[in-house]
């Protein structure tokens, strides 16, 4: 992890080292950690029809009330002290929340084919059309099989 070096003779020092204490962990990646599949939102929110089955928020609930330290410690095998800078930590809780996301999922049987699972993706600098949908994870689909009657 990075060095803290702060000098305490001022005020003015001081909040000095604190802007490059945060330009020296400040990383470069962001992640974008869900799914485009159609029906997830309902899952996870619900309808009129249907109460909510989250898999989502209860993750961000977890990494809220755990800090990132005690969820990396419960969901990963990482230990944050041998991270070496702010991507590498982002990237284990990303790729921790992913995992943990599809335990959910799993836990609350929200698997009918295993599409929903295996659509839940953590990318690197990613944007919302990288978001896997049905097509992407459909085993069926991928091989071109057509189904009808």
């Amino acid at each position: 992890m990075t060095d803290i070096d702060i000098d305490t003779d001022g005020f003015e020092d001081v909040l000095s080292d604190f802007e490059q204490l945060e330009n020296d962990v400040a990383g470069d990646d962001t992640w974008l950690i869900g799914t485009g599949v159609e029906y997830a939102i309902f899952l996870e929110s619900g309808t009129r029809d249907m109460d909510p089955k989250p898999f989502l928020q209860p993750v961000v609930n977890e990494v809220n009330a755990l800090g990132v330290r005690g969820f990396l410690a419960r969901h990963t095998r990482v230990d944050i002290a041998d991270l070496d800078d702010a991507d590498a930590l982002v990237k284990a809780l990303a790729t921790g929340m992913e995992r943990r996301i599809k335990e959910i999922i799993t836990i609350k049987g929200l698997i009918d084919t295993g599409t929903l699972r295996a659509s839940i993706k953590a990318f690197k600098n990613g944007t919302p059309s990288d978001l896997l949908t049905e097509d992407d994870v459909d085993p069926v689909a991928e091989a071109g099989v057509e189904v009808g009657v």
